[in-house]
């Protein structure tokens, strides 16, 4: 059962006394938009391409060997995806190309510093597994029950399953019903985009990608004011090419802001992060 926080406001907590982890990255400000009398804040960050925290764990003989319908090209970057992948990393062939980065999902991690987080589409647990390194105890959804069984593996590999709550459930539905109401300090969503196809395109429109909620269908777009109604504390994962503006143009309550961050490695943009609400800025 989901028990409600006992604490009102998004607090910054102390890491565990075997956790030594030295801050948010330098996010450096490119501009300010209006959107109506929404403001659209845009900034950008540099990232390593492996995890700072954990060193990569390449054993002499490899418990896995690449599956027949995973192409080389997602292989070739398991250690970026989790850098104790020869632990015994599990992955279904659609989280090869969904998960997050590891160092993308530290910094993540970072920023989302709280007591109760969501994360509502948590697939193999790679965002879930770093916020369980930040936050005092995490919330994590997926429809999918293979992939639940993964992310629950996966986070007994990087000791942090006691403080993640696995659910297997609708988190569109959840969401409206206000299960995490006066819970959650901050929701993070990273949906589905659609499969690969998306890098194919100039643009990622939110409208273009449809879910459900068990009764009717919700586009991204619409997604995000379903989140609103938990908190205002909201981080958005998106492709790199997504029509920003799009995440400004939502009814906002608060700040009315939102900060849409692109994570570069390698001096390309990755991907893109979309932070609302006060507790982020």
């Amino acid at each position: 059962p989901i028990e409600k926080s006992k604490k009102k406001n998004s607090v910054a907590i102390s890491l565990p006394e075997n956790e030594e982890r030295d801050g948010v990255e330098n996010v450096e400000e490119l501009g300010i938009l209006m959107i109506g009398s929404n403001k659209l804040i845009s900034s950008k960050v540099h990232l390593d391409p492996y995890s700072k925290f954990t060193t990569v764990e390449k054993l002499d003989q490899s418990p896995q060997k690449r599956p027949e319908t995973v192409p080389s090209k997602y292989w070739d970057q398991r250690y970026r995806l989790f850098s104790l992948f020869d632990r015994g990393v599990k992955l279904d062939d659609e989280s090869w190309y969904s998960v997050t980065p590891e160092s993308i999902a530290e910094h993540i991690a970072e920023r989302c510093r709280c007591a109760v987080i969501v994360d509502a589409f948590c697939g193999s647990g790679g965002n879930a597994i770093q916020f369980a390194h930040t936050c005092e105890r995490v919330i994590a959804i997926d429809i999918d029950s293979r992939k639940l069984e993964d992310a629950k593996h996966n986070a007994r590999i990087y000791g942090v399953q006691d403080r993640i709550e696995f659910i297997q459930g609708n988190a569109i539905q959840m969401l409206e019903a206000g299960c995490f109401k006066g819970i959650a300090d901050v929701v993070f969503m990273s949906p589905p985009w659609g499969g690969p196809s998306y890098q194919e395109s100039e643009t990622f429109d939110l409208h273009s990608v449809v879910l459900s909620n068990g009764k009717r269908k919700v586009d991204l777009f619409q997604l995000l004011s379903i989140a609103y109604q938990t908190t205002e504390n909201i981080v958005y994962f998106l492709p790199r090419n997504v029509i920003q503006v799009q995440c400004a143009r939502i009814k906002m309550h608060g700040s009315r802001q939102v900060e849409i961050e692109q994570h570069i490695v390698h001096e390309r943009i990755k991907t893109c992060a979309a932070y609302y609400g006060k507790f982020f800025r």
